[in-house]
Order: C-alpha cells, then sequence, then structure tokens
C-alpha cells in the first residue's frame, strides 16, 4: 500500500469515527409513530401499559403467535377462561382465526380489541360500522350511565383522531363511553358465556396517555370491564412472531448502529472492487510504432504495379539512388563515370572496375524504354548492395 493510499484510508476512518460520534450524541427525535408494542417504551408504544395491567389482573402472558394457534393450543391444554387483549391500528383476522377466537369467548374466554379500523368479517359478525372525524385539536371522552365506571372527563390531544361507531347491535351491546359528540367510542357485547369489549380509540391505551394527566383512569376503566383473568397481551400482529428479539432488527433500529452498518457495507464493497481491479488489471498491448515511410512504398509500389509502367519506375529509382549518394558521400556530382566510381569505391571498399561495371548496368536499366519485372528485380538488388556498402 502506498503512503498516498495509507493517508486515504486513514482519512476515510476518521471521518467514520467523527460521523459515527456525530450521530450517537445527536439528541433523538421524539417517534411518535404508533406501535401499541410492550418492547417500545416511545410515546404511542405500550411498554408502561403492559407493565401496570399486573395492577388488574393476576398474570400477564406474552404472545407472538396468531390467534389460531394460541385458540389450538389453548384447546389442547384445557386452559383456563383468558382475556385476550388485542390492541393496534386495525383488528383483521382471517375467518378461521376469528371463528376460533368467538368459540373461546363462547365458552367463557373474554376478548378486549383497541382497533381504529375493523375487518369486514369481525364488523359483519358483531354487526359494527365505525367512522372518523379528523382535525379535532382535542378530543373528549368520558363514561356514561347512571353509574358511570369513573367520573370526569378526559381530554385527547397530539393528533388523537375522533373515531366512533355509527352503527351496533343494541340488543346485546351496551354502550359505556363516548366522545364529546356522545357518540359512542368504547361498547361491551354478551357473547354466550364471554364477553367482548370494543373500543374504537386505541390511542388512549399508549405510554403517552397513561401519563398525561388523568387519562390513566380512562384506560383502567375501559380495562376494568374484564374479569380479573390472565391476559393474553397479543404482539404477533404488530412486531410478528419473533418481535424485536433480532439482532440485526436492532441494529437496523439504532440510527448511529444503522449507518455504522450502511457504511461498513459500502467500505468492504469498494475494497473489494478496488482490490479486484488492481490485482486483475490487464497488461496493455503496446503496438509498435507504424512505419510511413514504408506503407508509402507499398502504396506507390502497388500503384506502379497496377499501371505498369515499369520504365518510369526505373528511372525514378535510379534518381532516388543519386539524390541519397549526395547526401551520404557529398561527391561533386554524382554521374556513370570514373571519377564517380573511384569516389564511391572509397566509401564502399569495392574496387573501381566492379562499381564502373555495376554503374553502367545501372544506367542501362533505367534507360531501357521496356524493362521487365526481372530487370527491376536485378536493378532493385544492384542498388540496395551498393546502400548496404555505403
Amino acid at each position: 500500500m502506498t503512503r498516498r493510499e495509507k493517508w486515504t484510508v486513514g482519512l476515510v476512518i476518521v471521518l467514520i469515527g467523527v460521523l459515527g460520534w456525530m450521530e450517537a450524541t445527536a439528541p433523538e427525535p421524539v417517534d411518535w409513530s404508533p406501535s401499541w408494542s410492550r418492547y417500545h417504551d416511545k410515546p404511542y408504544g405500550a411498554s408502561l401499559v403492559h407493565e401496570r395491567l399486573t395492577d388488574l389482573f393476576p398474570a400477564v402472558h406474552t404472545t407472538h403467535r396468531s390467534i389460531y394457534e394460541n385458540v389450538d393450543a389453548l384447546n389442547d391444554t384445557a386452559a383456563p377462561p383468558m382475556a385476550h387483549v388485542l390492541l393496534g391500528a386495525q383488528f383483521s383476522p382471517d375467518q378461521v382465526a376469528w371463528s376460533a377466537l368467538l368459540e373461546r369467548v363462547s365458552a367463557g374466554d373474554q376478548l378486549f380489541v383497541a382497533a381504529a379500523w375493523l375487518g369486514d368479517e369481525v364488523a359483519d359478525t358483531l354487526g359494527l360500522d365505525m367512522d372518523v372525524e379528523l382535525g379535532a385539536e382535542e378530543v373528549d371522552l368520558r363514561f356514561m350511565g347512571r353509574s358511570p365506571i369513573v367520573q370526569g372527563t378526559f381530554t385527547y390531544d397530539r393528533h388523537f383522531d375522533d373515531r366512533y361507531f355509527t352503527r351496533y347491535d343494541t340488543s346485546r351491546t351496551r354502550v359505556l363511553a363516548v366522545d364529546g359528540a356522545s357518540r359512542p367510542v368504547l361498547l361491551q357485547l354478551r357473547w354466550g358465556e364471554g364477553r367482548i369489549v370494543v373500543c374504537s380509540v386505541p390511542l388512549a391505551f399508549t405510554n403517552h396517555h397513561l401519563l398525561k394527566g388523568g387519562n390513566a383512569r380512562f384506560m383502567a376503566g375501559a380495562l376494568s370491564l374484564l374479569s380479573p383473568l390472565p391476559v393474553l397481551w397479543d404482539e404477533h400482529y404488530k412486531l410478528g412472531r419473533q418481535g424485536d428479539s433480532s439482532p440485526m432488527r436492532y441494529i437496523l433500529s439504532q440510527p448511529p448502529l444503522r449507518w455504522a452498518w450502511y457504511l461498513t457495507l459500502v467500505l468492504v464493497v469498494v475494497f473489494l472492487v478496488v482490490r479486484a481491479r488492481r490485482e486483475q488489471r490487464a497488461i496493455p498491448i503496446v503496438l509498435p510504432p507504424r512505419n510511413a515511410s514504408r506503407d508509402q512504398v507499398h502504396t506507390v509500389a502497388r500503384l506502379y504495379q497496377e499501371k505498369g509502367d515499369h520504365a518510369d519506375l526505373a528511372r525514378k529509382m535510379t534518381a532516388y539512388f543519386e539524390e541519397e549518394l549526395r547526401e551520404r558521400t557529398r561527391p561533386g556530382q554524382v554521374g556513370h563515370d570514373d571519377a564517380t566510381a573511384r569516389h564511391l569505391a572509397i566509401h564502399t571498399g569495392l574496387e573501381q572496375d566492379e562499381l564502373e561495371q555495376r554503374l553502367k548496368t545501372i544506367r542501362a536499366l533505367s534507360n531501357k524504354e521496356r524493362p521487365t519485372p526481372d530487370d527491376l528485380l536485378r536493378l532493385d538488388g544492384l542498388l540496395y548492395d551498393i546502400r548496404e556498402r555505403l
């Protein structure tokens, strides 16, 4: 690793540390999203609600299984009657689970449901319809009747939707609480040997409203409609079968750990890509420089070959040869005479008589009117031999 790469890696590590420290020390905004989970201590979680249930009931059991699985297990063990408590934004079990739960209620179990929306199967069976009034800054709730469960009016704010019942079966349903406009929000139904309590304002059963003013009394009054039986607290329809127990779920739920996890993944991918490119970089193929002069010679040669003008080619070959002699040997005058032969004999090491004979042959071939291809080859050989000896 080069010095520059070490500095780059060091700066990246320092930057990650600074960002992690800033994220870890930054104040977390309040999470107002509703969950109704016993594992969440945020305002609209239900950790405190679950904790205070022991003040009203002898035992509280948490389940991450579906309603059908719970009922099936209770039937197999011949368990005593229990109170099923389900809080959430909606309550919409499938037909099989709902039928199994109603059988348990008919046999003596009790059901408490606080949901802002009821599924069609539940609403049709119980004969209920719901509506909502949005935009209210405050919502007032109160128990009703000659002897209300709890005296007083309970005020709710902070995006508290005023949901209420618009239809219910008056023959077996009792209205226990209403909103400020006297619209039902808490109903009790007799069902066989058991009872069903339905509330249309589930946000009233959260940590925020448990601690706000005297609203805890409304929560306690509504839950006191259930007999003092063991409670089966549902988490399956909030967090799933395993809830918050997964380590990765916890890491992703914490902003500092989540950012650290994402940055680690990005750095690992970058390292793999960069490292793979450095290790497997292909050796570039460097082509030799092209000889433009040779390409030009080949082009001109093909041109003369196609044209068939051997005489002109022979004259030009001789002319270029004489010009090269002037540049390389600098004679006074290049010709086919004794003086030229004597001058070239000094530079080539050949005998003067032999050079005179070669020069005469070159002159004869270059002045020939119709030289043949063999004559051109012979002329080229003579010129090449002399060039090589210079």
